[in-house]
């Protein structure tokens, strides 16, 4: 649901502050979306999760902090999109993918965590953040209200990273000791002596 919720609310605000009401997408872009989706997960989802979260994340995550463990992924993850600058990726939204991508790797680790260290959740959250922004909500808009819609959505994004770490803050500063053998922070580890247990209480 938050990567439906997100791009509905960023599509939302940037019609709010003056962009058309966009179309609704053809009938071929809605009979689509299972194949798009289906591509993605298989090529997308399961080529890089595997590696950004049951690999990477996972090892820097027993020797790290899961806030230490993101901030080295995200620059990492963002090379990774390099080949795509200029092509897929156009110079006037490089900013706001990045900061896309910055706050998907912290909202990542968290479901990563949460979760128990499930691979197959980040891939559907992956693929349906692929899905449902770049191949349905971006493309009812004009190409020179996308880039608005980019900047409105990465804006969105990092106010739910942000808000991740703030209420969760006690999880993302958790010492390595604390991981389970997955690599994922384990929720059954006593908290330090002060620490609210408010903070750790499962969704």
């Amino acid at each position: 649901m938050i990567p439906i919720l997100t791009c509905v609310i960023a599509a939302a605000v940037t019609i709010s502050i003056g962009a058309p009401f966009p179309a609704m997408p053809e009938k071929a872009v809605w009979a689509g979306l299972v194949d798009r989706f289906i591509f993605i997960f298989l090529f997308i989802g399961l080529g890089e999760e595997t590696g950004w979260r049951g690999y990477a994340l996972q090892n820097l995550q027993k020797t790290r902090s899961p806030l230490q463990a993101s901030l080295i992924l995200a620059p990492i993850w963002a090379l990774w999109h390099l080949p795509l600058f200029g092509l897929e990726i156009h110079t006037n939204i490089a900013i706001p993918f990045l900061i896309g991508v910055f706050s998907a790797t912290i909202l990542g680790t968290w479901i990563y965590n949460r979760t128990n260290g499930s691979v197959l959740l980040q891939m559907l959250f992956h693929t349906t953040v692929n899905t449902v922004g770049a191949g349905f909500i971006f493309q009812m808009f004009q190409p020179e209200q996308v880039v608005i819609l980019w900047w409105v959505y990465s804006a969105v994004w990092l106010t739910l990273a942000l808000s991740v770490l703030r209420i969760f803050r006690v999880e993302f500063t958790k010492n390595p000791l604390a991981f389970s053998r997955s690599g994922s922070v384990s929720q059954n580890q006593p908290l330090p002596a002060g620490v609210s247990s408010v903070a750790s209480i499962n969704l």
